[in-house]
């Protein structure tokens, strides 16, 4: 327990019987002859029977703060990279990882692993693959660096004379034989294969029942006069020309979704124009041209000025009366004084025409300028 105290219980334990003897002034005396500075005064003094308790004292005291004193700067010594034999023991082994680290990606650019190689497309345009050539496309896939494959049935568009043979069915027998050899080579040289789950971009087929397919959704707008109850049919909006239809010229599936009774808002002078073809047969109505302006209204407010934005046109066969005009266009002009032509698909028949300028590009400026407008048709 006398180690657990304090030094002065310590060193008589550690020392001979009779260094405890003497004086003050002598341990002075002994201090002031050798100094605190000799690191081998306590080890000569202390056999010697002459080092009072109060000297030992402060030669333990000053020998515990020189030994920690060592220990902290061999500490310091061993932690700064920057210190002479310390640095190279540091820093070398950070120079040889960095060194093997920019090897591996070396090396890791140049060979990659699979899950880090690219992968591709392989269309089997019109469903057709030749299987005896199979084995050697993979392959010069492979010595491409390609990893792996999705595999897309696709048809093809161009001319006929330009286009591969028409191959089996997508997912019949024979197709599928030839997608089973293609994974098969493809397992042997360690490539992936993906399918596509349908054939072409827009996952179309002949099991594909119309409701199911692809759709559009299409409006069509006309005007009525009210208050009034209103008992009328309303006419089918114009559809792309591409679509399906019955041998009545609807499409093979159309739906209602909604009939919206809105109030006009008041326009505007001059946002809507109406046109009457010359004669008393309706025209076939090929495109329309429109030629936007800048006008002087909007010079002084921004680049886009008053020019013309969003724009519709209808067509009527009868009579000029809003009921009567059904819709076949709806676009976008862009801000810049040229023509900008409009093509009708299918052509629609006309004897009057309206043109109506929704909005502007420039919200700041109240009226919206246009230089022209054509209409091309066939009689």
């Amino acid at each position: 327990m006398a180690f657990m105290t304090s030094p002065a219980a310590v060193l008589p334990a550690i020392l001979p019987a009779n260094s405890a003897r003497g004086g003050a002034a002598g341990g002075d005396r002994v201090g002031r002859r050798y100094g605190l500075n000799e690191p081998g005064y306590l080890l000569r003094r202390r056999w010697g029977g002459r080092l009072t308790l109060k000297a030992a004292v402060l030669r333990a005291a000053w020998l515990i703060v020189t030994l920690a004193t060592a220990l902290l700067a061999g500490v310091l010594v061993a932690a700064e990279p920057d210190s002479g034999e310390a640095r190279g023991r540091v820093a070398a082994p950070q120079a040889e990882d960095m060194s093997a680290s920019r090897d591996a990606l070396t090396k890791g650019f140049l060979n990659p692993p699979k899950a880090a190689r690219p992968s591709t497309y392989w269309l089997w345009l019109n469903g057709y693959v030749n299987r005896a050539h199979i084995e050697r496309e993979l392959r010069a896939f492979q010595q491409a660096g390609i990893s792996g494959l999705c595999l897309f049935d696709m048809g093809a568009r161009g001319a006929k004379d330009e286009q591969p043979p028409t191959g089996p069915a997508f997912l019949s027998e024979e197709w599928l034989r030839s997608l089973a050899h293609a994974v098969r080579i493809a397992g042997e040289l360690g490539m992936g294969v993906q399918l596509s789950v349908a054939s072409s971009w827009d996952m179309g087929g002949a099991w594909v029942e119309p409701e199911h397919a692809s759709m559009g959704l299409y409006h069509v707008e006309w005007e009525v006069t009210g208050p009034a109850e209103l008992d009328q049919l309303a006419p089918f909006p114009p559809v792309p020309a591409k679509a399906p239809r019955k041998p009545n010229g609807q499409p093979v599936y159309s739906k209602d979704i909604a009939l919206l009774a809105i109030p006009l808002r008041k326009r505007r002078p001059g946002h809507e124009f109406l046109f009457q073809l010359e004669g008393r047969e309706p025209h076939l109505l090929d495109r329309v041209v429109l030629y936007n302006a800048c006008g002087e209204e909007g010079k002084d407010k921004g680049a886009s000025g008053s020019f013309a934005k969003d724009f519709s046109v209808a067509v009527s066969v009868s009579d000029a009366r809003g009921s009567s005009f059904r819709e076949v266009l709806r676009g976008t002009l862009r801000p810049v004084p040229r023509a900008q032509p409009f093509d009708l698909r299918p052509r629609p028949k006309a004897r009057f025409v309206r043109l109506r300028i929704l909005n502007g590009h420039n919200p700041r400026v109240n009226r919206v300028a246009l230089a022209e407008f054509e209409g091309v048709w066939q009689f």
